[in-house]
Formats: C-alpha cells, structure tokens, sequence
C-alpha cells in the first residue's frame, strides 16, 4: 500500500503516513486575532485558539466579531477567515516530491479567502471547498467570497458570494486560474478575475458576472483587519501599488477605483503567511522593510552579515492529539556565510514514546529561490520504546524562517516529526522560535585534526563535496592537478558521481574516484584510489595514486580534505607528486567535468 507523505504547514506540521497515529493533524492556526474558538466538530462547544497551536481534521474553527486567523498548508495553500465566520479543513494530504495530494475544506458561515498552492496546480480536481449550498472546484487561483444572509423582499435569505481574485501563486503570469462552482444540478464557471456568481437560498448558482470593486474592497478589508496585528493602520506603509503597499490594508491601499491586480498582488506578498508582529532584535541591513510571511530566499540574501539562532523549548509534541511530551529546537542562521544549521544546530527530545538529540546539519542558501522553507529528513538520534523493534526512529524537521515588523527571518516556523523504524508516524510538534545573536554552542564539538570513521557517521544526512583547483605538482611531467570528490552523509560513502583528479586541468588525462561506504570502517578516516592514465607523456599509461584524509576543522567533522597524488609513468622518468588541503565542503555533488 502507498504511504503518503502529508505535511500541513503554518505550522509547516510534517505528517508521515496515511492512517498513522498523529496523521488527522491538517495545520496551525497562524495570525489569530481577536476571539477565535476551536471546537473538535461543527456545533460543539469550543476553546479559544492561539497562534501556533495545531488545528486536526474535522475541527471547526470559530471566530467573533473582529477576529479571524490564518491556515497555512506545505503545499503554499493558504485559507483565510474573517469575522463571524467558520471553517473546517476536511482533508488534507501531500506527497512534496510529486506535488500528489488533496485538499478539502469547508466553509460554514462568514468571509473567506483562499491562495491554491501544489495540489490545485498540478491536480486541480483534487481540492474543493464545499459550501452551505454547492461546491467550489479550483483550476489554480486566489478567491474570495462571504455566506451569509441578506433581507429579500422582507424575509430573511441565505446568501453564497464567490469571486476570482487573481491566478494562484504558482501559475505563470500568462495563464489565469478559474472556478467551478456546483449546486442543484448545475455548474457556472469563473475564469475572468473581478467576475464571480451569487447564490441565493438554496437554489443554483447565477451566470457570472462582474463584482462591483466596493464589494471586493469590502470582503478583502474584512478579511485583513481580521489578521492584520496591531490596530487598522498602526505599523502600515505608505506608498501605492504592488510591494510598496503590502503593509496596507487592503480598503485603504484600494481606494475607490480598486483594481483585481493591486488586490491579488497584496494578497501574495501580505498576506501568504501573516505572523504576529514582534519587535526586531538586533541590527540589520536590508534594502527595506519587507512584507510579514514567510521569508524568501532572496529576502535572506538582503541581509548583508550577521550570526544568530533562533531558539524554543518546551515545545509540546502530540501522538494522536494527546501531548506526551515536549522539544526544544536551536537552529543557528548565519547571513553572511548565507547559511542555516550546522555548529550546535539541534533538536531536544523528551516523550514517554521516544528521546534524544538530532543535529541540524549546515544548508547553504547562496543560489536558493523562492520560499525559505529548509527540510532535514532522516535523522538519526532519537531513540525508545516507540520507535519498534530496533528502538531506533527517523525524525524530520522543517523550517521556515518569517518576517516581522518590516525585518527579514525574525522568528522561525518549525515542526518536529518522528517515525518508528517501519516508518509509521510517531509524534509530532510545531512550535515558532525567537530570534537572538549569537550560534548555538555544540555540545558535540569535534576536536580539529583528522577526521575518525565513527566522526563521519555521526552526521547521518546531507550530500557534500571537496575540491581545490591548480594544486602544483613537481619532480616529472604533469605541473598540476584538481581534485572534486563527493561525501554522502546519508548513505555512507565517499567518491563516486562527478569525483575525479584531473592532471593539468584534465588536459593529460583523468582518474574517476569511484564511490567507497564507510559504514562499517574503523580508525582514522582515509581513502585510496588508484589507476591508470593515458595521455601523451605516458608510455603507454601512466600509473596514478590518490590518497585522501577528511579533516575536522572549526569544530565541524570532516569539513576540509588533505590529498596527495602520486604518478608514474612506468619508465625512468621521475614520477611527479603533489599535496594539498581544500577548503570547507560545498553542498551538492561535484560538477561535470567542462
């Protein structure tokens, strides 16, 4: 039987395994304002929710007067609620590698508003949102509506109003998301932002038709003001159309000539992930305020220089909705190395089921695009009862850094999820970390030198590589030579893909360095590769030796590599040898040869 991978964010909560017993989890309530009840179905008596606390499947999820929050799934979907209004997330499942999925949800009462993410792109039939009367089905797309009632000839009449916004965030600029929306038997399909239909009782829904921009102004200023921290305006940016306005609110930054693409514009850069403003720590420089949300990689970019972590405890983890324990996390970020992890980069367990300490090993993010959204998976550490018969679990963390109060990766989205060593779902937490300067000490520092095999095996995830170019070479024919060789943390071995030596920038020749696992290797880490060369100098090959030495420097294990190469071209000409130490690993696997 296929086992999916289904991860919720806004709590980014990573859910592993249909029918596991944690799996009914769908997300966080994110940007709650005001009063907002949670009850574990419609109709019964609720609790007030805070930001940060997960929400399940089958949940009903309240607000009051001036309140309202925020949902946001891993596939970048993103569900918003105003004011008197109610929502239920039915389903919610997804496979990250394959972008397979679903998504259902249902709207009671109220204002709402919802941003398609993976699952409606690449499988629009796959997410639905069900209303009092009819459904809606999406091809891609932001849209906006209310259910509520209105006075019809004296009597009072339930109303249904949808409107398409704008294309998802994830269609190309030249292509436009749509709506199919059902009820009694018959079908109208949206496909011009502005345009949406009404329903009225329980009836069919009307043609389509435009919406007047006051009532859209009017919907997505409701829906804003539910989420927006701090009172309407406070903290607001001046300023007119696309990002420059994206800390106004949506009536203000509108106006009276509203346009669908200054709505749908703020909406993806306002308002994808809203997080409580917080007031900044310490100094930085960016090229200025950036929208609260999830950071982009980009935006992480901006900030020139600096090291700090991010840092929680007393997180609770849940096993079927029950806490049974708690973590704590320390993720350092370093802005000018562009980098998150490594050092003393970890998670803390402590659960009846299972505990110990999983390191966060160093992701550059100098070339990444997009969301910052960081998966750690596979990592070994946590150990106990609950993790089966080898005691041994698998725990994958996610991380999202957000912005706040105009500054970049403030704070830090995180979710914890733990499987037994069948790979059924164990626990799971989420939690939303503060940011503080300084790096994580590492209690697990490595002292500098040569590398052991045991030190290669406690880091347990992550692709790397060495190199170092124009390494001189004296005593025979060749003048220098390059080396590029690949460490794969996660499976254990060293060489093989792209490694090589190349003599004189592989003009006389190259010698692959095929892949060796270390997993059940002992002493003091060191690998020897040799084997025959043919180039014009050699008569009829040259013999060629490389010897190579991980070393611990900084603290870090196996971050640099010592070398030697030896040649010998068979004859009475002098073999030729050189020796050298790389710099720090790269992430990756060594590039193709030019």
């Amino acid at each position: 039987m296929r086992r999916w991978q289904v991860i919720a964010l806004a709590g980014l909560a990573c859910l592993t395994g249909a029918g596991t017993a944690w799996a009914q989890q769908a997300g966080v309530a994110a940007a709650v304002r005001g009063q907002v009840e949670i009850a574990e179905r419609s109709g019964a008596v609720g609790r007030l929710v805070k930001s940060g606390e997960p929400i399940f499947l089958g949940n009903a999820i309240k607000s009051g007067a001036e309140s309202g929050l925020q949902i946001l799934l891993l596939d970048e979907t993103t569900f918003t609620i105003g004011p008197n209004s109610e929502l239920t997330i039915d389903e919610f499942v997804f496979d990250p590698k394959t972008s397979v999925g679903k998504v259902s949800a249902s709207v009671a009462k109220g204002v709402f508003r919802f941003v398609t993410g993976k699952v409606a792109r690449d499988q629009p039939a796959n997410m639905q949102v069900k209303l009092p009367a009819g459904t809606i089905g999406i091809r891609g797309t932001i849209a906006m509506g209310r259910v509520d009632q209105v006075n019809q000839n004296g009597t009072p009449t339930d109303r249904q109003q949808v409107i398409l916004v704008g294309p998802g965030q994830n269609t190309e600029s030249n292509r436009i998301g749509g709506l199919d929306l059902s009820a009694g038997g018959g079908t109208t399909s949206i496909s011009q932002p502005g345009f949406g239909s009404t329903l009225l009782g329980r009836g069919q829904w009307g043609p389509a038709e435009r919406f007047d921009p006051a009532v859209i102004a009017e919907i997505a200023g409701a829906l804003r003001r539910a989420v927006a921290p701090g009172k309407q305006g406070e903290g607001e940016q001046g300023g007119t159309g696309g990002a420059s306005n994206a800390g106004q609110s949506t009536t203000d930054a509108l106006g009276p000539v509203a346009t669908l693409e200054q709505v749908s514009t703020q909406i993806l850069l306002s308002d994808l992930f809203v997080a409580a403003a917080s007031q900044p720590i310490g100094n930085e420089i960016v090229g200025g305020p950036v929208p609260n949300g999830i950071s982009t990689f980009e935006q992480l970019r901006a900030v020139p220089g600096g090291q700090f972590t991010f840092a929680q405890g007393g997180v609770p983890v849940f096993s079927d909705g029950v806490n049974v324990g708690s973590y704590s996390i320390s993720l350092d970020i370093d802005f000018g190395r562009r980098s998150v992890g490594g050092g003393g980069s970890r998670v803390d367990l402590a659960s009846s089921f299972a505990s110990g300490t999983v390191m966060l090993p160093e992701i550059f993010y100098a070339n990444s695009t997009g969301p910052a959204v960081l998966l750690y998976s596979g990592l070994q550490g946590i150990t106990g009862t609950g993790c089966g018969d080898s005691s041994a679990c698998s725990t994958s963390v996610v991380a999202a850094p957000v912005n706040s109060g105009g500054l970049a990766a403030t704070q830090l989205l995180h979710v914890l999820s733990v499987l037994d060593d069948g790979g059924n779902g164990l626990l799971a937490g989420t939690g939303l970390a503060d940011r503080k300067s300084g790096a994580t000490p590492n209690p697990f520092q490595v002292a500098d030198g040569p590398t052991s095999f045991d030190q290669l095996r406690s880091l347990n995830t992550g692709m790397y590589y060495w190199t170092q170019s124009n390494v001189p070479m004296s005593g025979g024919s060749f003048s220098t030579y390059n080396i590029f060789l690949n460490i794969n943390f996660g499976t254990r071995q060293v060489g093989g893909g792209n490694s090589r030596m190349e003599l004189d920038n592989a003009g006389n020749g190259t010698l692959p360095l095929g892949a060796i696992n270390y997993a059940a290797l002992a002493g003091a880490a060191a690998f020897n590769y040799s084997g025959a060369i043919a180039n014009v100098a050699c008569s009829p090959a040259c013999t060629a030796t490389v010897n190579v030495n991980p070393n611990n420097a900084g603290g870090v294990a196996a971050q640099t590599l010592s070398h030697n190469v030896f040649v010998s071209n068979g004859s009475s000409v002098p073999g030729t040898s050189g020796s050298g130490t790389t710099g720090p690993r790269i992430p990756g696997s060594a590039p193709l040869p030019p």
